[in-house]
Parts: structure tokens; C-alpha cells; sequence
């Protein structure tokens, strides 16, 4: 499991940096195509790149903001559970994920993505 992670892990880190051109290229393009004078076209441009810069730091902030959160969560049960029920509730999680990824893996989407029902 802890490799399935991992190598997850890694397949995004290394699409996210083509995943970044190409969105910059997209909207340099859909900019273009608004057929804006020079300047309103660098304005527009400027207002884009500031909203990805500022929405990319929201976001960072936000999954520190969960993590942390989620560390209080879990030093909060230890406080409360044994070990014996921590390692429960631990295997129980595990199972809950587990049991979400088959269902993702086995669920039919139409063309627009909406759920059509489980798969055979």
C-alpha cells in the first residue's frame, strides 16, 4: 500500500510542473482570444498570474491548516483510546480508504464524469 503512495506521490509531483505550463499556455491562449488591445491584454494577464499565485498560497496554507488539524485530532484520541483502541480505530480508517479507492476504481462515469453506478 505504502507503495501505491508513494509512486502516486511521485507521478504528481512530476505532472504537476508540465500541468503548470500547459495551464499557463491555456491561458495566454484564452486571453488571445478575447482579442484585447496590447495593454488590456497585459492587464488581464497580470490580474490571472496574480489570482493563481495568491489561489496557489490559499491552498498551502489550507493543507497546513488540515494537517495540523488532523495532528491535534489523533493526539486528542491517544489521549482518550488505549493503545488497543487506537490500533482499532487506526485499522478501521485503513479499511474505510480502502474500501473508497475500490468503490472509485469501480464506479462508471458518463462522458461528463456523472455517476452512473457501479461497474461489473
Amino acid at each position: 500500500m505504502k507503495t501505491k503512495v508513494m509512486m502516486m506521490a511521485g507521478l504528481l509531483a512530476a505532472s504537476a510542473s508540465f500541468g503548470a505550463v500547459a495551464g499557463e499556455k491555456h491561458e495566454k491562449d484564452f486571453i488571445k482570444s478575447l482579442n484585447l488591445n496590447e495593454t488590456k491584454a497585459e492587464q488581464v494577464e497580470d490580474i490571472m498570474s496574480r489570482y493563481d499565485d495568491q489561489a496557489g498560497q490559499i491552498k498551502d496554507r489550507a493543507k497546513d491548516q488540515i494537517s495540523d488539524l488532523r495532528d491535534q485530532k489523533e493526539e486528542q484520541l491517544k489521549a482518550v483510546m488505549s493503545d488497543e483502541e487506537f490500533d482499532r480505530y487506526e485499522s478501521l480508517k485503513e479499511s474505510k480508504k480502502e474500501m473508497k479507492e475500490e468503490w472509485a476504481e469501480n464506479c462508471k462515469k458518463d462522458k461528463d464524469g456523472k455517476w452512473l453506478g457501479m461497474g461489473e
